[in-house]
């Protein structure tokens, strides 16, 4: 939304704007240094752990991890290693 008075037709950057940018920018890069299968998925959860500041922001974060933490023990529980895996759900369980 342009400023009181602005052009309508001139695209503006807001600091949040920036904010984002920078955020997906580091998560990719982060994920790309760590090899990980996946990196665009950093850069989703930095958007959705986008907050007003950058304490709620941490915050919303640390809650991601502990929810994807909490999430992934009865997920990993699941996939049995000494029963026969059907090859298609291989993936899903290693």
């Amino acid at each position: 939304m342009p400023k009181e008075g602005g052009d309508p037709t001139k695209p503006t950057l807001s600091k949040r704007d920036l904010k984002m940018a920078l955020a997906v920018s580091l998560s990719i890069l982060t994920a790309q240094a760590f090899k990980l299968k996946y990196p665009f998925f950093t850069a989703i959860a930095a958007l959705f752990s986008m907050e007003n500041t950058l304490a709620n922001s941490f915050k919303a974060g640390i809650f991601r991890i502990l929810g994807t933490v909490i999430g992934a023990v009865p997920a990993s529980s699941s996939c049995s290693y000494d029963q026969e895996v059907p090859s298609d759900q291989v993936e899903a369980c290693s």
